[in-house]
């Protein structure tokens, strides 16, 4: 064995290392799926120079508030891709959390593993 000096005089003999890995079990995620959305639906007239008048009396026979918001049948388009795009992140991002939590959760069968001292 080497001997390391030391600034009083005295020498000390270095003792080998010894390294050990052992695998840790994986924290399981614990995620709980979310509830369902219960999401009312809308519900869209279509409003044209003929059935102006009659839409607006009917709102204000009904005690709704005479607005309106409109959409261009262009618009309604990109509105409605938009909602498809955003159904589809949520089904992709659904499919990587279920790809986590098989990860995390998946049984192995692990041992520890002991290395031999490494030989200075």
């Amino acid at each position: 064995m080497p001997s390391v000096g030391n600034p009083f005089g005295k020498s000390k003999e270095v003792k080998p290392l010894e390294v050990v890995t052992k695998a840790e079990e994986k924290t399981k995620l614990n995620l709980t799926p979310p509830e369902p959305l219960n999401l009312k639906s809308p519900r869209f007239v279509i409003i044209h120079p003929e059935n102006s008048e009659q839409v607006w009396k009917t709102l204000k026979e009904n005690g709704n508030d005479v607005v309106l918001f409109g959409l261009t049948d262009d618009d309604y388009e990109t509105l409605a891709i938009m909602m498809a795009e955003i159904r589809n992140f949520l089904i992709t991002q659904r499919v990587i959390i279920e790809q986590y939590k098989q990860y995390y959760e998946q049984k192995e069968n692990k041992k520890e593993v002991k290395e031999e001292p490494k030989k200075q």
